[in-house]
């Protein structure tokens, strides 16, 4: 799953519904994602993610996620919801924009 064209813009919203999240995981069908689950930020040091969410659990690197309180994300930290575990991943930007 890839984020980065909405991280652009500072944040982006996962989630359940296209219609509220930037990006909708529609693939899961457990019934334990909300429309707005949760959300991760550029902090210009790192990244975070936020549970704004009430439905289900959100873990990383398997340790829960308390709901409004950031948790750093860390390069290979794997963010686990409903029945689906993504993988967070920090694409260097020199070597995305090189095409050789």
């Amino acid at each position: 799953l890839y984020i980065g064209k909405w991280l652009k813009d500072g944040e982006v919203l996962v989630g359940s519904s296209g219609k509220e999240s930037q990006v909708a995981l529609f693939f899961d069908q457990s019934g334990l994602i909300s429309s707005r689950h949760f959300k991760i930020k550029d902090t210009g040091k790192g990244y975070n993610i936020e549970n704004i969410s009430t439905l289900g659990e959100l873990l990383v690197a398997g340790r829960p996620v308390n709901q409004l309180l950031p948790v750093p994300l860390r390069n290979g930290d794997t963010i686990s919801l409903g029945e689906s575990i993504l993988v967070f991943e920090i694409k260097d930007k020199l070597l995305s924009n090189n095409k050789n």
